[in-house]
């Protein structure tokens, strides 16, 4: 019997004799995250993503509702291909030679990375990936695209991370007006000739 099947098997057991949820129980189950920290390339968990077939994996929910999954040796869990793709996407600036630490990880939900500062949340679950806060340990979005860092911690950032992202906001809000100046309230730029 191969690890996955008899960890399934010992929680539906559980299940039987307690009557308690599967996924509730799953969690508690789940053994402790290791604290060693795992470090890999982008490039070879896309090289994962585009080689490796579609793991058999029970969610312990319908099949239809279920994202195809690749046994993941980089990350060591059952991750979606379009989790990775999500992943990969917001990282294009970063290259394939992108440096990725796993700072935490629950295999039958999520694993939290981090790439140059920047905080992602893999969902195991979906086709997902979601970009954090950049304070280590938070698993909430940042308050708005252009800042890095929810509300409730700007107030710890020093004077030079909060200057630049508000100049990330000024420069996105220029670009945005020049491409549609009524839009913001302005006028139209080198309106119609006469």
């Amino acid at each position: 019997m191969t690890k996955d099947k008899k960890r399934k098997a010992e929680i539906r057991a559980a299940q039987q004799s307690t009557g308690r949820r599967y996924t509730q129980l799953a969690r508690e189950m789940v053994a402790a995250p290791a604290r060693t920290a795992r470090t890999f390339l982008l490039s070879e968990l896309l090289n994962e993503c585009a080689t490796l077939l579609p793991a058999d994996v029970d969610w312990g929910y319908d099949d239809e509702y279920a994202p195809a999954v690749f046994q993941s040796q980089v990350l060591g869990v059952a991750i979606p291909y379009g989790t990775v793709l999500e992943l990969a996407g917001s990282l294009a600036r970063e290259g394939h030679k992108a440096r990725i630490t796993v700072e935490s990880m629950n295999p039958l939900e999520t694993a939290f990375v981090v790439c140059n500062e920047r905080r992602f949340r893999l969902i195991i679950t979906q086709d997902r990936a979601d970009e954090l806060c950049r304070t280590p340990g938070c698993q909430h979005s940042p308050t708005s695209w252009a800042f890095s860092r929810r509300d409730s911690h700007l107030a710890d950032c020093d004077a030079q991370t909060l200057a630049r992202m508000a100049s990330d906001w000024g420069h996105a809000r220029n670009e945005e007006l020049d491409r549609d100046p009524t839009r913001l309230g302005g006028s139209p730029r080198g309106g119609p000739a006469h």
